[in-house]
């Protein structure tokens, strides 16, 4: 399939039509050329470059009778080889902010290279994160490797994955595959309850990036789903995941009814933390939440071992409308903790 890329290392920015292949496996591949320098000096061989089906950089091929130079005319070894590997996987690389300018403001030909090591160098980054003598083969290729095609094979991946592959990416993928399905399951508003309950299922995942985008999916649903879906991971023994559905609450204009306070007071004797009960109340605050049926369980927290808990529960409690015997209530507890209001 031809797709249109424009590379940071060429002398305009004009998009060039490239072909890039699909293999059985899922796998997408591209010959690039090895390196752009100004004046055509360098020694250009082709490189070809693999990405999986979702743009993740996985290793690159050179033809037998190929091999990579460095400054000098000196060859790739095969440590160099293997560090060029590790730096086309690092998304993070310094080349990612540098632009080819910075890296040389002249070059020196050498024996059909760039002496990139010579007084011509302007770049300061760590020689950990280049291959000593082809800087610019580096940054080349790492712009290949990490650049526009990453997104350009996600969509492809993206506009003909079902909800099968959606399935088996949520089952059996890694985290950038299941990062890849929330995001793509958001856009399609595809809340279908297979999906949906598999989407909750990756909440137990070590993994805060997928924590978050399981949030950020239930938010983009249907009021109705979001409302129960949040509720199915608040009723949780763990803490963070209840203040991470607190601080959705929070944040949300989604319509709670009373029957759903309900059910988030079903967990009010769990509440361990501050946290945990400071959200809460900023929530029953947000959503002027001040019936009977809600302040009454809250001055069984005025008992609660935490003071900080219960100062807070005391403070949000002083601020209701409350009968004589609970206004009562909150009179003792002020005398007895008196030095901590």
């Amino acid at each position: 399939m031809s797709v249109m890329y424009t590379h940071p290392g060429l002398k305009d920015s004009a998009l060039i039509k490239y072909s890039l292949f699909e293999t059985p496996d899922k796998e997408f591949y591209l010959n690039v050329p090895s390196v752009y320098c100004a004046d055509d000096i360098c020694k250009i061989d082709t490189v070809k470059i693999f990405w999986n089906d979702i743009g993740s950089y996985q290793r690159f091929e050179l033809k037998p009778d190929v091999h990579l130079e460095k400054a000098k005319g000196e060859l790739f070894t095969a440590h160099d080889y293997k560090k060029l590997h590790l730096i086309l996987k690092d998304e993070n690389s310094p080349f990612k902010t540098v632009h080819i300018d910075n890296i040389v403001s002249t070059q020196n030909e050498q024996n059909g290279a760039v002496d990139i090591h010579s007084s011509a160098t302007v770049l300061d980054i760590d020689e950990s994160t280049y291959v000593k003598g082809a800087v610019l083969t580096c940054f080349t290729l790492w712009h290949w490797a990490n650049g526009q095609l990453q997104e350009i094979i996600k969509k492809i991946t993206g506009d003909s994955a079902n909800n099968q592959d959606f399935t088996d990416y949520l089952n059996h993928g890694d985290i950038a595959h299941k990062l890849f399905t929330i995001k793509l399951l958001i856009s399609r508003k595809d809340y279908e309850p297979q999906l949906l309950n598999l989407v909750k299922e990756q909440y137990k995942l070590e993994s805060s990036s997928v924590k978050r985008s399981v949030i950020s999916y239930l938010e983009n649903a249907p009021e109705e789903i979001y409302c129960r879906s949040i509720l199915d991971l608040f009723n949780s023994d763990d803490s963070e995941q209840r203040v991470a559905c607190l601080q959705s609450l929070v944040h949300s204009k989604a319509n709670l009814t009373p029957d759903f306070y309900r059910k988030i007071y079903g967990q009010l004797s769990n509440l361990k933390t501050y946290h945990e009960v400071d959200l809460l109340l900023t929530l029953l605050d947000k959503n002027d939440q001040n019936s009977e049926e809600i302040i009454k369980p809250l001055f069984s927290l005025l008992t609660h071992s935490n003071i900080l808990i219960s100062r807070r529960v005391f403070w949000f409690l002083g601020n209701q409308k409350l009968d004589k015997k609970q206004a009562e209530i909150l009179e003792r507890f002020s005398k007895k903790n008196s030095e901590y209001l």
